[in-house]
């Protein structure tokens, strides 16, 4: 549901650095398809806050009754695998199952969450762990280096994120 993937590769002018390839889209409620398809099926969404104009960040979540968010299920996302009471409101676990050919200039994948990517964008992402995979560094120390840098932002945008 607030995962997404993407994929470095080798940029084809021979020079440093990563271009970025999309392998996935989140299924939140950004996404019109997404949202269409739960209204469609009943669920209610609020509206997200930006921090440009709201001054935080919320993104748009799905309940029974915007009238009365207490029953739930509040979620931020429209497909996930194991949220058995939201499914009267569309949320489906549903898989988007896509298929990509690697070619030979595909060097990495990076898959996370919304903790990465409320904070971080795709391309950022790319170059950020392209940086610790030029140094011969190994997959743990990227992953370890791209959070921390999140919870950097996370913390410089919204404060204490623990």
């Amino acid at each position: 549901g607030d995962c997404r993937c993407v994929l470095a590769r080798a940029r084809d002018d021979g020079l440093p650095g990563f271009d970025t390839v999309q392998l996935s889209v989140e299924h939140n409620f950004e996404n019109s398809d997404e949202r269409a398809r739960v209204l469609k099926l009943g669920g209610q969404i609020s509206a997200s806050r930006s921090p440009q104009t709201d001054g935080y960040f919320e993104p748009g979540r799905i309940y029974r009754s915007l009238d009365d968010p207490s029953l739930g299920p509040g979620l931020a996302m429209s497909r996930s695998i194991g949220d058995l009471d939201a499914t009267e409101v569309g949320v489906v676990p549903t898989p988007d199952v896509r298929t990509h050919m690697l070619e030979p200039r595909d060097q990495f994948v990076i898959l996370a969450s919304d903790g990465v990517w409320e904070f971080i964008e795709s391309d950022e992402a790319v170059q950020i762990v392209g940086g610790i995979y030029a140094k011969g560094w190994s997959a743990e120390a990227a992953c370890k280096h791209l959070i921390a840098r999140a919870a950097v932002a996370w913390m410089e945008e919204e404060g204490n994120h623990r």
